[in-house]
């Protein structure tokens, strides 16, 4: 599908109708649909359009309210059940996606975004069950990704991320049960990664990761049962050690670990 029009013909679940034309716009190189476009034509009666094209039309809805100049966006679509295709604002402007998507259960598509003046990330797609893959962001002004993709349960991969600036990785992957790759991240900054790979239950490797300024890895690796190997971690810094590799059923080895300042190792 490019740019312009396609037809779909009436064995593709458009009977009673020749032919429909649906309009669509391919944005950036994540091939993001611009839902802004796609699915609703002026043209066509109501009841075609709210018996085809009713998530799209809803999306159509949304971004017909959004004011390009808003500069914060948390819980913009909190809990909306009703999303289905996120319609491609322009959020050039936007410095915060705190629970931008939170929620939204029923959520598939997540077009092109400008997050390039964003900070705030934490909860950004959390519970977003029904997304199953992320477009590529500009993350490289985030300082917080506290459970940005938490229990993201159908997320299978996540996307090249600049995290160069992140502080705060807790519960970043939290619950991203069908998670079966981590691509490879800065964490330079990183104090905190508590929780951040709870529960990962696909996953079979981490990569190396930067932990010289990590205090907290309290339930970090818990119930990656699938995980075999763990990359070498300075944890010379670190605190807090509780359940950290808690039913790592398939984990076979543990690489040697300074504990010099752990003062919790409680069902480690």
């Amino acid at each position: 599908m490019t740019n312009g029009t396609t037809v779909i013909a009436p064995d593709e679940g458009f009977n009673g109708l020749s032919e429909v034309e649906v309009n669509v716009a391919i944005a950036g190189p994540s091939s993001a649909i611009d839902f802004s476009l796609i699915g609703y034509d002026e043209n066509l009666s109501a009841e075609v359009n709210a018996q085809f094209n009713d998530d799209v039309a809803y999306s159509k809805t949304l971004y017909d309210r959004w004011n390009p100049a808003t500069t914060s966006a948390p819980t913009l679509f909190t809990n909306d059940k009703k999303l289905v295709y996120a319609p491609a604002i322009d959020t050039s402007n936007v410095n915060n996606m705190q629970n931008m998507f939170y929620g939204c259960k029923n959520l598939k598509v997540v077009p092109l975004l400008n997050t390039s003046k964003v900070t705030k990330m934490y909860d950004t797609f959390s519970n977003c069950t029904s997304l199953t893959i992320i477009p590529l962001i500009d993350t490289s002004n985030v300082t917080s990704m506290y459970r940005t993709f938490s229990a993201c349960s159908s997320l299978t991969t996540i996307p090249q991320l600049n995290t160069s600036n992140v502080i705060e990785m807790e519960q970043m992957f939290g619950n991203c049960t069908s998670l079966t790759t981590i691509p490879l991240l800065d964490t330079n900054k990183v104090n905190d990664m508590a929780n951040m790979f709870y529960y990962c239950s696909s996953l079979t490797t981490i990569p190396q990761l930067n932990t010289s300024n990590v205090t907290n890895m309290g339930y970090m690796f818990y119930y990656c049962s699938n995980l075999t190997t763990i990359p070498q971690l300075n944890t010379s810094n670190v605190t807090n050690m509780g359940y950290m590799f808690y039913y790592c059923s398939n984990l076979t080895t543990i690489p040697q670990l300074n504990t010099s300042n752990v003062t919790n190792m409680g069902y480690m």
